[in-house]
This record gives C-alpha cells, structure tokens and sequence, in this order.
C-alpha cells in the first residue's frame, strides 16, 4: 500500500496552535501602536508571510494574533518605552 507521511506544513501549523496563548495583539493595535494603517500590516504580511520578521498565528476563524513583545521585536521606539528621548 501507498502510505503518505504527514504533511510538515500541518505539522508546523499545529505547533502553531499550540502556543496562541502568546499572541494576542491583533492587526488594529499592532498598526496603531507602530503608526501605521492596519491594512498595510495585512498587505505585507499577506504578500511575505510577515511583517519584518514578525510571523502572526492565524486562529482557527482565520484572524491574525501577532505575539506579546511584537514592538520589541520591531526595535521600539523611544518614545512608546516611557523613558525621556535622548
């Protein structure tokens, strides 16, 4: 019999799943947090998989969920960390 393996990109998808729990910031915040319009976020992570190296978990209802320490990841700015500006 022809026995197929699993399929990886399932795999990876359900390694996903399991850890939605840390993403919890959606498009809207994300956008407004690093100034920009929450389509353009959208756009570039439908066109590139992410958003500068950002990767959102998509949920089951195919919404997006981008992680906790997003704007960490972006390289925050001064002004969004509360500290004076230099």
């Amino acid at each position: 019999p022809n026995l197929k393996k699993p399929s990886t990109a399932r795999a990876q998808t359900s390694a996903r799943v399991l850890d939605w729990r840390f993403f919890k910031m959606n498009s809207r915040k994300l956008a407004e947090l690093i100034g920009i319009q929450p389509q353009s976020l959208r756009a570039r992570v439908a066109k590139f998989g992410h958003y500068f190296g950002i990767v959102p978990c998509r949920l089951p209802n195919g919404r997006l969920r981008y992680p906790e320490n997003s704007l960490e990841l972006l390289g925050k700015p001064q002004h969004l960390r509360g500290g004076a500006k230099s």
